[in-house]
C-alpha cells in the first residue's frame, strides 16, 4: 500500500510539475509575442533601415558640369593631393606635338618631267606652223599644251616663248637642256615651310587655377615652345629650289638672254614639294611620347578656392571638385562603413521606427490588422528606397549633363512622390495606418537629406494631400487626382520654401518644381494599376472594390432579386440606414453599405422560410420552434460560405458571419416558452443556445453598425404609426438592447459612438417612412369641385407623421438606393 501511495503521490507531483512549467512557458511565450518580438522586429527595421537610408549616401555637395557656369563659390576646407589626368593628357598631348615628325621623298613629282620633253618635241616638229599663227590664235593653240604640263602653266607663256625663240632647234634644245637640272633638284627633296606655327595651349602653371600646383619638379611641365617642323637634312625648300632653278636656267640660256624669264615661268610649276610626313611612323613615334609622360599629382591647400562663382566650368575643374568629393570620406565628413553609418544615424531612425511600431500595436489584433500592418512594413520602406535611388541618380555626371547647369545630389529628389506609401495605405489600410507611415517616410526623407525641417514639411504637406483625397474615395479617379494635388502641392511648397541662393541655382528650383508634379502625375497613373495586384497580394480590399461589388447586377445580388426580391429590399434599406450611421462616426461607410447588401445572401437557399418574401403561407405555422430557429441560424452560415465561394473580400464575409453576434432568436424562444407554458413544463426546460445565433460577436464597427441597421430596419416593419416619437422609442429601445445582451463587448466602439449612430439611426429612419399625403380617387362627380392639395406650412397638427389620424395599412417600402 504504501508503495502505490509514494507512486501516486509521484505522479500528481511530475502532473504538478509539468502544469507548472507549462504555465511558465506560456507566460514566456506570452511576453515575447507581447514585448521582445517587438523589440526585436524594432531593432531590426531601425538597423535595415538605416543603412537604406544612409550607407553610402551621396555628398550634398553639387555636381559640376562643364561647359556651364558655377552659382556657387566653394573654398577647401582641407589640403589634399590627387593625381590629375587632365593635366597629363595636356602634357601627353604637349609631347606629341614637341615630337619631331618622320619625312620620306615622294618621287612622283619627277615623272611629270616627261610632259616637258614631250612639249620639246612637239615645238620642234611644230614650231614654223605655230609660229605663223596670229597672236589670239597662237594662245588659242597653246592651250592643249598647256594642260598636258605640271602645275598652273598658262597658254600666253608658251605663246610668248614660241614668238622670242629664233629657231625651232634653239627652242628644243634649251627645254632638254633645263630638263635634267629640274630632275636633279627634285631628286634632292623639295618642302614647304609652315606658314604658321601651331597654336600654342596655356601652360599648367597658368591652366591650375585656385593655387591647385603640381607637388613635385618633375612632374612640372615645361613651356610649351611654338611648334616648328623639322626638315630633312637632304631637302631645301621650295623657295631655294626656285633660285637653283632660276641660276640653272640663265646658264643654260645664256645665249638666249630674251627668255630667261618665259622659260623660269614655263618650269616654275615643275618645281613641286615632294619631302612629305610618314604618317604612319610619326603617329606611332608620337604615341610613345605620349606615353612616356608619368602622372601628374596636384596639390590643393586649405583656404584654395576649388570653384568661383560666374566660373566657367572646364574639366580641369570638375576633375579637381571631383577630387575634393572623393576626399571628403577620408576626413569623415561621409559616412565610410556600415558600422559609422549605424553609429551616426542609428538613434533617430529607431525613435521613428519605434513610434510606428507602437503606434499599430494600439489597434485591436485581427488577421486583417496584421496584414495591413505587413504592408506598412514593405511601402514605408519601398517609398524610401525610391527616394535613395533617384538621390544616387543625382550624382552621375552623365545624367546631369543634361539638366544643363550646376546641379546638386538632390536635383531629382522629387521626382520620387513622398506620398506613395500615404496613398497606398489609405486606399487599403485607412487613413491611420496612412498617417503613421507617412510621418515615416517625411522625418527618414528630412534625416536622409541632411536632417531638412524643409524636406520634412514638403512631404508631410504631399502626404497630407495624398490621405485627403484618397480617404473614403468611391472611383478610381479619386488616385489620379491624389496624385495629381499631391505633386502640386509639393511645388507649391518648394517654390514657398526653398529660396535660390548660392547654393541652389533659379534653373534647379525649377527642375525640381516641373519633377515633382511629374513625379505626381505619374504616381496616379501607376497606382491604378498597382493596386489590384496589392489588393489581391495582401487579400485587402479597397473602396473601389466594394463600390464595383454593390452594382445591382453583380452576379449574387441580381440571384438575390430575383430568388428573395423581398430580402433584396430588406438589404437595400440596411445599406442606406448603416451607410449614413457609418458616416458620422467616420467608419467606412462604403464597405457598410456593401457588405449591407450581402449580409442575407444565404436566404437565396431557403427564402421561403422567411418573412419577407413569403405571400400568404408562413412554412413556420407546422414546424416546431427549435426546427424553424435551425432553419432561421442557418442562413447565416450559408451566406458566409456563398461568399466564399465567390470570392468576396474577407471583410464583407467577416460582416455576414458577425451581423447576428450571438443574438435571441426572440419570436420562436417565446414561442416555445408559450408551448412549455401550456403544456405545464417550466421555462428552464428550453434550452437558450438553441435559439442563439451561434456565430461570432461583431469584431469592427462596421460589423455592429450592420448589426443595429438589421435589427432596426426588420422591427421598423412592425411600427404601425411612423411617427419621430415611435421611431425614437424603437431606435432606443433596439440599441439598448443589443448593449444589454453583450453583443458589443469585442467591438471597438466608444459610447460617444453609439449615441452618433442612435442620431443618424433615428434621423435616416424618420426620412425612408415620412408622412405621405392622401391622394383623392381619380373617380369624382361631374360638378365637384377641384381639389387642392395642403402645403407643407397648411398642414394641420392631425396630418403630421408625429400623429397621424388613420396610419396607411401598409406603407410602401423605400426605393432601395443601388451604388453603380
Amino acid at each position: 500500500m504504501g508503495f502505490i501511495k509514494r507512486k501516486r503521490h509521484n505522479r500528481e507531483s511530475m502532473e504538478l510539475l509539468r502544469r507548472v512549467m507549462g504555465d511558465t512557458e506560456s507566460n514566456v511565450l506570452r511576453r515575447f509575442r507581447r514585448f521582445l518580438f517587438p523589440a526585436l522586429l524594432t531593432i531590426t527595421a531601425s538597423v535595415l533601415l538605416t543603412l537604406v537610408c544612409f550607407w553610402g549616401h551621396p555628398s550634398h555637395l553639387p555636381v559640376l558640369i562643364p561647359g556651364t557656369v558655377s552659382h556657387i563659390t566653394y573654398a577647401a576646407p582641407f589640403s589634399f593631393n590627387y593625381d590629375s589626368k587632365e593635366y597629363r593628357d595636356q602634357r601627353a598631348r604637349e609631347a606629341r606635338q614637341e615630337t619631331a615628325p618622320v619625312y620620306r621623298i615622294d618621287f612622283a613629282p619627277e615623272r611629270q618631267i616627261t610632259p616637258y620633253a614631250d612639249l620639246a618635241k612637239r615645238l620642234e616638229r611644230d614650231f614654223d606652223a605655230l609660229r605663223k599663227l596670229p597672236a589670239g590664235r597662237l594662245e588659242k593653240a597653246c592651250a592643249p599644251l598647256a594642260e598636258k604640263l605640271p602645275g598652273a602653266t598658262r597658254p600666253e607663256t608658251l605663246a610668248k616663248l614660241i614668238r622670242n625663240a629664233p629657231n625651232p632647234a634653239a627652242c628644243g634644245q634649251i627645254i632638254r637642256e633645263i630638263i635634267p637640272a629640274l630632275t636633279q633638284i627634285l631628286r634632292g627633296g623639295v618642302y614647304e615651310p609652315p606658314s604658321a606655327s601651331a597654336t600654342i595651349e596655356i601652360p599648367l602653371a597658368a591652366a591650375a587655377g585656385g593655387g591647385a600646383t603640381p607637388t613635385s619638379p618633375s612632374a612640372t611641365p615645361p613651356p610649351h615652345p611654338p611648334f616648328i617642323q623639322a626638315v630633312p637634312s637632304a631637302g631645301i625648300p621650295r623657295a631655294d629650289a626656285l633660285r637653283n632653278l632660276a641660276d640653272a636656267i640663265a646658264t643654260l640660256a645664256a645665249a638666249h638672254p630674251g627668255l630667261h624669264d618665259t622659260l623660269l615661268e614655263l618650269f616654275r610649276p615643275g618645281v613641286i614639294p615632294n619631302v612629305l610626313i610618314d604618317q604612319e611612323s610619326t603617329s606611332r613615334l608620337r604615341t610613345e611620347a605620349g606615353k612616356r609622360v608619368g602622372s601628374i599629382t596636384m596639390s590643393v591647400s586649405a583656404g584654395d578656392l576649388l570653384v568661383e562663382r560666374g566660373e566657367k566650368i572646364t574639366p580641369v575643374v570638375v576633375e579637381r571638385w571631383e577630387a575634393y568629393r572623393a576626399e571628403l570620406s577620408n576626413h569623415n565628413l561621409d559616412a565610410a562603413s556600415p558600422v559609422d553609418t549605424l553609429r551616426q544615424n542609428l538613434l533617430p531612425v529607431f525613435a521613428v521606427v519605434f513610434l510606428l511600431v507602437f503606434f499599430t500595436r494600439l489597434a485591436p489584433p485581427s488577421d486583417i490588422k496584421r496584414r495591413q500592418t505587413t504592408l506598412v512594413a514593405l511601402l514605408v520602406p519601398a517609398n524610401l528606397l525610391l527616394i535613395r535611388l533617384f538621390l544616387e541618380l543625382g550624382t552621375r555626371t552623365d545624367v546631369l549633363r543634361h539638366v544643363g547647369t550646376t546641379a546638386s545630389s538632390d536635383i531629382f529628389l522629387w521626382f520620387a512622390p513622398p506620398s506613395i506609401a500615404a496613398l497606398f495605405l489609405t486606399l487599403l489600410a485607412g487613413p491611420y495606418l496612412a498617417l503613421l507611415g507617412a510621418f515615416s517616410v517625411s522625418m527618414l526623407a528630412a534625416l536622409m537629406l541632411g536632417h531638412s525641417l524643409e524636406v520634412f514639411l514638403i512631404a508631410s504637406l504631399s502626404n497630407l494631400v495624398a490621405i485627403h483625397f484618397c480617404d473614403n474615395a468611391r472611383s478610381r479617379n479619386a488616385i489620379l487626382k491624389a496624385g495629381v494635388f499631391s505633386g502640386a502641392t509639393t511645388a507649391l511648397a518648394i517654390a514657398i520654401v526653398i529660396e535660390t541662393n548660392d547654393s541652389t541655382s533659379l534653373w534647379t528650383t525649377v527642375f525640381q518644381l516641373g519633377g515633382s508634379v511629374f513625379g505626381g502625375i505619374v504616381l496616379g497613373l501607376v497606382a491604378l494599376g498597382i493596386l489590384p495586384v496589392l489588393e489581391r497580394i495582401f487579400k485587402l480590399t479597397s473602396n473601389f472594390t466594394y463600390g464595383e461589388l454593390a452594382n445591382a447586377r453583380e452576379p449574387l445580388l441580381a440571384k438575390l432579386q430575383i430568388i428573395a426580391p423581398g430580402t433584396y429590399n430588406h438589404s437595400a434599406n440596411v445599406a442606406t440606414l448603416a451607410e449614413s450611421a457609418a458616416a458620422s462616426i467616420g467608419a467606412n461607410a462604403i464597405l457598410c453599405h456593401c457588405a449591407s447588401l450581402y449580409h442575407d445572401i444565404g436566404k437565396i437557399l431557403k427564402p421561403e422560410y422567411f418573412v419577407e418574401n413569403q405571400q400568404a403561407h408562413n412554412l413556420h405555422e407546422h414546424l416546431p420552434p427549435a426546427i424553424s430557429a435551425t432553419v432561421i441560424k442557418s442562413h447565416v452560415r450559408e451566406g458566409a460560405t456563398l461568399a466564399r465561394a465567390s470570392r468576396l473580400p474577407r471583410a464583407i464575409v467577416d460582416i455576414i458571419e458577425q451581423h447576428h453576434g450571438t443574438g435571441l432568436i426572440e419570436f420562436f424562444h417565446n414561442k416555445a416558452l408559450t408551448a412549455n407554458r401550456a403544456a405545464g413544463l417550466p421555462d428552464s426546460a428550453v434550452d437558450e443556445a438553441t435559439y442563439r445565433y451561434q456565430t461570432p460577436k461583431p469584431q469592427t464597427r462596421e460589423a455592429a453598425i450592420v448589426l443595429f441597421a438589421d435589427s432596426l430596419e426588420a422591427a421598423t416593419r412592425s411600427l404601425k404609426h411612423y411617427s419621430a416619437k415611435n421611431i425614437e422609442q424603437l431606435v432606443g429601445r433596439i440599441v439598448a438592447a443589443r448593449i444589454n445582451d453583450g453583443q458589443l463587448d469585442e467591438c471597438p466602439l466608444t459610447f460617444r459612438d453609439i449615441q452618433t449612430i442612435r442620431r443618424s439611426l433615428r434621423d435616416t429612419l424618420l426620412h425612408m417612412y415620412h408622412h405621405r399625403i392622401e391622394y383623392p380617387s381619380t373617380s369624382r362627380p361631374p360638378n365637384a369641385p377641384p381639389l387642392s392639395h395642403p402645403t407643407h406650412e397648411q398642414q394641420s397638427p392631425a396630418q403630421t407623421p408625429a400623429a397621424p389620424a388613420s396610419p396607411p395599412a401598409a406603407p410602401s417600402p423605400p426605393t432601395p438606393r443601388r451604388n453603380t
